[in-house]
C-alpha cells in the first residue's frame, strides 16, 4: 500500500488556456512524461507534518495531452492539508485541540 495523507482524490483537468497567462507558462514547462503522481504524494506527506501556508510554495500538476491539446489538474494539495488540519480541529475541543495546532499556525 503507497502512503498518502488522503483516501481519495479528485483529478478535474481544464484546458491549459482556461489558466492565467503565468500558469500556462507553469504547466507548459511540465512535461507529459513527467511522474507528477509520485511528486504530489511526497510533497502531500511532508504537508501533513509540517505546517507550509498554501501561498508559500507553487503546487504542481497532473499534465494530459488530448486530440493536441494541453490540459491540466492542480494539485492543491497544500490547500487540502490545511483544509483537513482545520476539520481535525474542530472534531475535538479546544481544550485538546490547543496540543495539536499550535497558537502561531491557528
Amino acid at each position: 500500500m503507497r502512503p498518502t495523507p488522503y483516501v481519495a482524490a479528485l483529478r478535474v483537468y481544464e484546458p491549459l488556456d482556461s489558466f492565467d497567462p503565468a500558469e500556462q507558462l507553469r504547466w507548459n514547462s511540465i512535461p507529459i512524461s513527467a511522474t507528477t503522481g509520485v511528486e504530489e504524494q511526497a510533497r502531500a506527506i511532508r504537508r501533513t507534518i509540517t505546517i507550509e501556508p498554501p501561498a508559500l510554495a507553487a503546487d504542481g500538476a497532473h499534465i494530459l495531452e488530448f486530440e493536441g491539446r494541453r490540459y491540466v489538474a492542480p494539485w492543491s494539495t497544500a490547500a487540502r492539508c490545511l483544509l483537513a488540519l482545520d476539520e481535525f480541529q474542530e472534531s475535538m475541543p479546544p481544550s485538546v485541540a490547543k496540543f495539536f495546532v499550535p497558537p502561531n499556525v491557528e
